[in-house]
């Protein structure tokens, strides 16, 4: 067996698509091999040299890269000859993620014919892409590591001769990894604001979680069959009677604050989609329960609790990246996962997707106040507003308030000229046509109005519906027969893990109240309060250029007992794991040292200031978390008593 076979195989259990790929690409005549590297001839015919140790190249030696111990992420332009991948692989922690992104295929299989890959790809750290366009190089990859991604920091190391290679492949990236940031500011504000309200939301739906089925047992059972995905926008009111004609014939997948207007017409949806936290999404549904006792629901777990309780039809799980509920499904079956695209729509047609619907139609899918108005009439929303028009305030200024509160754009709709639309609506847009762009599914925009979606074909409602529904698809079989065979999940394995979990987090509290005590007491020696104080006195004496109240070696005992708590703390990779999306707002808020103890810190101020908020932060993480654990190792205790299930014949482990 030669390099490249070997590395093929080392490729095969890392990525065996990519393996794959690399095994059919034959060697490039553009590619001359010497003794100390390749040359490769670019496409204006200048040779480039990649050297095995890249002598005179003028590429940055690891210690020119700044101090990478304290990224994230870290992403590469150009794999080369590998050297300065593994430079960078064996100069940080395993805690940061590697993406090394490769534009020429060619390249990257003439390099497997002289460097060994398996040190690379065996680190546990490392994703690869080649040959991908930036979208799925940089966005999609992100997300499938991190699920959500947040972070502030990408490093970003760019390899001269591959730059020089393909300088307008590499901008391109460059302009994904600004989008990427620009994704995880949004996604940090939308963590801040319900990352806690979704954790309790999942608790309250574990019973759900634990005796309804996934929507993954569905995936597949649509193969080829149109669906129609149903949105609230405002152009809905003026053409969804056509889909009246298709009842039966379509899978028809409604957003919940469209379902009111589908039932106003007489259609019942086959599914309804309701995602999100807020007890409004539940006051789209409230009352509508026996109407609805044929749909099925397809509900998140961070869902509306009361919404997924009184709901009298089949209901179906579907899962995204949270942490939580990832932990929970490491014990019983998985879900099925949809891809968040930020919108309950975004998770319709990814839902629809991996049913096998295709085509999939769009209507009411504006992504833009169609009209002046911001959602169609039979909405909740504007059934709210139309109960409280006055004398002084009618019913356009309600619609006109909401899109005022959004941020104002103008873009062509593709029937009537200009409309208004918002950043966020646009982002929405984008991840269809990304979507699309993969061609594995036909789109059709029978929206007939709003924003232009590129790469979706443009046609009425009534000519979708007579040029691609026509056949009975009898979903309501289908359905029935799937979750007529599913059965409540095992659950010894997760109420065992969940008992485990609370013990260790008894003990982190335990640790965390010691280092609050500490850096309080530190605090007051120095005559201040402490961090329940009202201020701190005196704050400006810790600053090192005053004189200390307390000799060093007694200072340096708090900071070594404090430092000795935080690296215990971090080992609790359960805790920590269920919890990053909170925990990673607080680190944020704290000096680097608390990411990395083992740095010096840049001031004696911002070292206690970061163990205190710290510690203060984890304690206050692992009450509110303790408290919902115990609530939901109850909430299955009553679940096993109501299946007939004995919990004595759990073993348990003893708090």
């Amino acid at each position: 067996m030669n390099i490249f076979q070997k590395n093929i195989e080392a490729l095969g259990r890392f990525d065996p698509i990519l393996s794959k790929r690399v095994k059919n690409i034959k060697l490039s005549e553009d590619i001359k091999f010497t003794n100390s590297g390749i040359f490769v001839s670019n496409p204006k015919r200048k040779e480039i040299f990649f050297g095995r140790q890249d002598i005179n190249r003028g590429v940055k030696k690891i210690t020119d890269y700044g101090n990478l111990k304290s990224s994230e992420v870290i992403v590469i332009y150009g794999f080369g000859l590998g050297g300065h991948i593994l430079d960078i692989i064996n100069s940080t922690p395993q805690s940061v993620f590697i993406l090394v992104i490769e534009s020429d295929i060619k390249l990257f299989r003439a390099a497997l014919e002289l460097i060994e890959i398996e040190p690379i790809v065996s680190c546990g750290k490392v994703s690869i892409s080649v040959g991908e366009d930036g979208v799925s190089a940089v966005i999609n990859r992100m997300e499938e590591h991190f699920g959500v991604f947040t972070s502030r920091d990408v490093k970003v190391i760019k390899y001269p001769p591959s730059i020089e290679i393909n300088p307008s492949y590499y901008s391109e990236i460059d302009n994904r990894i600004k989008e990427l940031l620009d994704l995880a500011r949004i996604n940090r504000a939308t963590l801040e604001k319900f990352a806690s309200v979704w954790q309790g939301h999942i608790f309250s739906n574990l019973k759900p979680m634990l005796t309804r089925p996934g929507i993954n047992g569905l995936f597949g059972k649509f193969k080829d069959k149109p669906a129609v995905i149903v949105s609230a926008g405002p152009s809905l009111d003026k053409n969804v009677k056509w889909l009246s004609m298709a009842e039966g014939k379509v899978i028809i997948i409604s957003v919940d604050t469209a379902v009111r207007t589908l039932l106003n017409n007489n259609i019942k949806p086959d599914f309804v989609l309701s995602l999100d936290p807020l007890i409004e999404n539940y006051y789209h549904l409230e009352g509508l329960e026996n109407q609805l006792k044929d749909s099925c629901l397809v509900a998140n777990p961070v869902t509306y609790p009361e919404l997924i309780k009184k709901y009298k039809g089949d209901v179906l799980i579907m899962t995204y990246g949270d942490p939580l509920i990832q932990w929970f499904e490491r014990f019983i079956d998985e879900k099925g996962e949809t891809t968040v695209g930020g919108s309950v729509a975004t998770s319709a047609f990814d839902f629809a997707y991996r049913l096998g619907g295709n085509p999939i139609i769009l209507i009411g899918q504006d992504l833009s106040f169609y009209g002046g108005r911001a959602y169609t009439e039979g909405s909740y929303y504007n059934q709210r507003w139309i109960e409280e028009v006055n004398g002084s305030e009618t019913l356009s200024i309600k619609h006109g308030t909401t899109i005022l509160s959004e941020t104002g754009t103008e873009v062509d709709d593709f029937f009537s000229g200009l409309v208004t639309t918002s950043e966020k609506m646009l982002s929405w847009k984008r991840w269809f046509e990304i979507m699309i762009s993969k061609g594995k599914v036909k789109c059709i925009n029978a929206t007939e109005g709003g924003v232009n979606i590129e790469g979706a074909i443009e046609m009425p409602l009534s000519e979708a519906v007579n040029m691609w529904c026509k056949e009975d698809i009898c979903a309501d079989d289908i359905i029935k027969s799937y979750t007529g065979k599913t059965k409540m999940a095992d659950i010894h394995r997760l109420f065992n893990n969940m008992v485990k979990l609370s013990r260790e987090i008894k003990g982190l509290q335990k640790l965390s109240s010691e280092g609050v005590e500490i850096s309080d007491g530190l605090f007051k020696l120095l005559g201040g309060k402490g961090s329940r104080g009202q201020g701190v006195k005196g704050l400006s004496s810790l600053e090192p250029s005053n004189p200390l109240p307390l000799e060093p070696f007694q200072l340096n005992q708090y900071l070594e007992k404090m430092s000795i708590l935080a690296t215990q703390m971090l080992d609790s990779r359960d805790f920590f794991d269920i919890n990053r999306w909170g925990i990673d707002l607080l680190l944020d808020s704290v000096n680097l040292e608390m990411r990395h103890p083992t740095e010096k810190p840049q001031s004696l101020l911002d070292t206690l200031k970061s163990y205190q908020t710290f510690f203060n932060g984890i304690n206050e993480i692992c009450s509110v978390f303790s408290h919902r654990l115990d609530k939901g190792i109850e909430e299955i205790k009553s679940v096993s008593k109501s299946q007939s299930v004995k919990v004595s014949q759990v073993k348990t482990l003893t708090l």
